[in-house]
């Protein structure tokens, strides 16, 4: 199971822009860690919705369908 990464902005405290950037390039830090999960995240979500779309679309034509064979 995966590690659960809480991330504020309380982390970056005292830290400079290219800091930052640096550990976001850097595999290993949870920043770089929480930014592959965020993607995920989004990706898992969007793909969601759209199947979720998509079920709507074949219910509504697979009703059609039946009301024009009565």
């Amino acid at each position: 199971m995966s590690r659960s990464i809480h991330i504020t902005s309380r982390n970056f405290k005292g830290l400079t822009k290219t800091e930052i950037d640096e550990q976001f390039i850097d595999p290993t830090s949870e920043l770089s860690q929480w930014g592959d999960k965020l993607h995920i995240k989004k990706t898992t979500v969007k793909d969601r919705k759209q199947q979720k779309n998509q079920n709507k679309v074949l219910g509504k034509e697979t009703l059609d369908s039946i009301e024009d064979q009565m």
